[in-house]
C-alpha cells in the first residue's frame, strides 16, 4: 500500500510544480519592468543542448537584486536561435529591461510570459496519469485485502 501511496503524493506535486510555473508565467506578462544590467554571460554545456547562463542585477525601489531567469519558456532559442545568438544580445555590461514580480521583485524573467509546449502541460497531464494509476493499484490492493479476509 506504500507504493501507491508514494506515487500520488509525487504525482500530486509534480502537478502542483507545473502548475505553478505556468501560473507565473502567465502572471509575468503584465509584470511591471526596470531597468537592469548583464552581470555576468556565459555559455552553459549542462544538458544536451548548449544555452547560456545569464545574470543580471536590477533595482526596485532603493532594493537591489540580482535573478539569472531568462524566461519561463523551456527553450531559450525561440527567441534567439541558440546559445550564442543568446550571448550576443545579453552580454556583460548590457543594459536591459527586467521583468519582475510586484508581489515579489526577487522574482524576474528577461522576457516574460510562455511559449505553450508539452514540457508542464506535459508534467501536469502524467502527474494526473501516475495519480490515476496510483488510485487504480491502491484501489486493487484494497480489494484483494478484502477478499482474503475471511469472515468470523
Amino acid at each position: 500500500m506504500i507504493v501507491p501511496l508514494f506515487v500520488g503524493i509525487v504525482a500530486v506535486f509534480l502537478i502542483l510544480f507545473c502548475a505553478s510555473e505556468l501560473w507565473s508565467a502567465k502572471q509575468s506578462d503584465s509584470w511591471p519592468k526596470t531597468r537592469g544590467t548583464i552581470i555576468e554571460s556565459h555559455a552553459s554545456h549542462g544538458s544536451k543542448h548548449p544555452s547560456a547562463y545569464i545574470r543580471y542585477e536590477y533595482k526596485v525601489g532603493n532594493v537591489s537584486y540580482e535573478g539569472d531567469r531568462l524566461s519561463y519558456s523551456p527553450s531559450e532559442e525561440r527567441f534567439y536561435g541558440n546559445s550564442g545568438n543568446l550571448q550576443a544580445r545579453f552580454y556583460k555590461g548590457a543594459v536591459i529591461n527586467v521583468y519582475y514580480d510586484p508581489n515579489s521583485p526577487s522574482d524576474s524573467v528577461l522576457v516574460p510570459g510562455y511559449e505553450q509546449t508539452l514540457n508542464e502541460y506535459g508534467g501536469i497531464i502524467s502527474g494526473f496519469f501516475m495519480l490515476g494509476i496510483a488510485v487504480l493499484v491502491g484501489w486493487i490492493i484494497h480489494k484483494n485485502r478484502q477478499g482474503n479476509a475471511k469472515p468470523s
